[in-house]
This record gives C-alpha cells, structure tokens and sequence, in this order.
C-alpha cells in the first residue's frame, strides 16, 4: 500500500534554521517513519545569505527503510541544484544521518556568514502488509 505523508494541516512539513558558520546544524528530524515500510522522501532546501549576496537550492531523493526500528539510508540522489556562485555551498551542504529510528536533515554552511535555510520533506511510503 502506497502512503503520503504531509503535516496534520495537508502541508509539507518545514523547517528553518540558521547558521552563522561551517558547523553541521539540523533543520528538521524526519520523525514519522513508519516501521517495516520503505519511504521515498523528497526533500527541497534553500539557503540565503543574510545579505542576499548568495545561496542556493537542492533537491534530494531519499530511498529510506525502517526495519524493526532501524533506519537504513539505502540510496540519495541529488536531482536538482542550483547555486549562485557567490559561495561554496553545494548539494554536499546537506546531508543526511540516522539519528535512532528517525532521519536528521543537516545543513553547512560557510565560515564567518550568516545563512537563512529553509527545508521541506515529503514522504512516499510503501508498506509491507
């Protein structure tokens, strides 16, 4: 049985953070992973520098399982970039790491500048029943 997820309003889900450096920060935790199901999950970040200078959108696709509690991040693709050039931010600037049974959506940004991001997921989920 094919499922979409999306927030309790028939949105998607969103975060948004910033950074003031190159540290990893989190944007959003994917928390609704349902367990022995296979999830695609899209997800579509954008950055912009304070100054409006430069930034950049990706888009990622996620090929994630969720067996007896345990995520496995089997395959991410990046689909879509775009960048500006005015940085060093690249589809590498987000990442993606198991964090217990759910899936932290990271971002990085760059040394001495101030980054607004935006993240939204959805997921595409496939149970085994």
């Amino acid at each position: 049985m094919l499922t979409h997820f999306n927030n309790e309003d028939g949105g998607t889900i969103r975060g948004t953070v910033s950074t003031t450096d190159a540290t990893v920060t989190t944007v959003l935790t994917v928390d609704n992973l349902t367990d022995d199901s296979a999830h695609m999950i899209e997800v579509f970040t954008t950055a912009e520098q304070d100054s409006n200078a430069s930034g950049g959108i990706w888009k990622h696709v996620l090929y994630v399982t969720k067996r007896s509690g345990v995520v496995v991040i089997e395959d991410e693709t990046t689909i879509v970039t775009a960048d500006d050039g005015g940085s060093s931010l690249k589809p590498t600037s987000v990442t993606f790491a198991v964090s217990g049974g759910d899936m932290d959506i990271n971002v990085e940004g760059d040394a001495a500048t101030n980054y607004k991001w935006n993240c939204t997921y959805i997921i595409t989920q496939k149970t085994t029943n």
